[in-house]
């Protein structure tokens, strides 16, 4: 059996110091903006673009894992950990050698939750 995992966007946070180093998309109907799946996004609808007639609006978002996503995810996994632990990690990219190192730290990082903590991976993502 598997653990349900609590999916709620009300455990969601986004920090200010991200909103604070954020880029504003202004968007018309018909357009879009393509986020990378481990990129940090919140989206804001303007009350008098959806006044009268055009009461609606739709924001949709599609996530597609790929292996560079599943490699990034992994490496920002494991940047989170140092950071727990007040060590100020290399960016993803700076090194390609720091970054398989963290790759594989990440996946062992997920599989150690998923066999102590009864974690399940979002599907694709791994």
């Amino acid at each position: 059996m598997r653990a349900k995992v609590n999916c709620s966007l009300d455990e969601v946070k986004l920090k200010q110091g991200c909103v604070d180093r954020g880029k504003e998309f202004v968007t018309h109907p018909g357009d879009g903006v393509y986020f990378p799946s481990t990129t940090p996004r919140m989206t804001q609808t303007n009350e008098e673009w959806v006044a009268g007639d055009n009461s609606v609006s739709i924001s949709l978002g599609v996530v597609f894992y790929t292996d560079y996503n599943r490699q990034q995810a992994r490496i920002h996994r494991c940047n989170c950990l140092l950071r727990r632990f007040v060590i100020t990690p290399a960016q993803p990219g700076d090194s390609s050698i720091k970054d398989l190192l963290k790759q594989a730290a990440g996946f062992s990082i997920a599989a150690l939750k998923r066999k102590f903590r009864g974690y399940n991976a979002p599907p694709g993502s791994f």
